[in-house]
């Protein structure tokens, strides 16, 4: 169960783009000759792209009170 686990975690961190290169051609490899892999990976990228796209943004005044932080402490770090 523990390995099982293991690949689908490196599955789904190769249809994210965050494995390493080995990992990454590892990945495609089996993708490409194991068919138990392909329909995960199929069954995987049909469900992310089912989900909700989400766009977020921080609110203006969010932004304004780092950029207020920031002023601030870069007075203090000068005196």
């Amino acid at each position: 169960m523990e390995q099982k686990s293991t690949y689908y975690r490196t599955l789904l961190r190769y249809i994210y783009q965050e494995t390493s290169t080995q990992d990454t051609q590892f990945m495609a490899e089996q993708i490409y000759s194991n068919s138990d892999v392909q329909n995960e990976y199929k069954d995987l990228m049909s469900t992310i792209c089912s989900l909700p796209k989400v766009q977020m943004s921080p609110e203006r005044a969010s932004i304004q009170n780092i950029l207020h932080h920031m002023r601030m402490s870069s007075i203090e770090a000068h005196h």
